[in-house]
């Protein structure tokens, strides 16, 4: 996660740089559903730092694994059958 890794074209850099920015952004939305949970509010600001630390400085590298799926449209009504 993040454009850290060699022989990255332009294409795969700037997918990379993008995926990095949206999870540092998203960080903060978690803590609700911590709180929630019983935890501390802040241990919950360190943890929180401490994450966006790592991603801003891709140390240590990290990896993300997506898996797709699609489907086609038809004319055909739906069924569950």
């Amino acid at each position: 996660m993040g454009p850290w890794k060699e022989g990255l074209d332009e294409s795969e850099r700037a997918a990379a740089e993008l995926l990095r920015q949206v999870v540092l952004e998203l960080i903060p939305s978690v803590k609700p559903r911590l709180m929630e949970g019983g935890y501390d509010e802040d241990l919950i600001d360190r943890w929180s730092l401490a994450a966006k630390e790592e991603i801003r400085t891709m140390e240590p590298k990290l990896y993300v694994l997506w898996k797709f799926g699609w489907a086609t449209r038809t004319s055909e009504p739906w069924s569950p059958l």
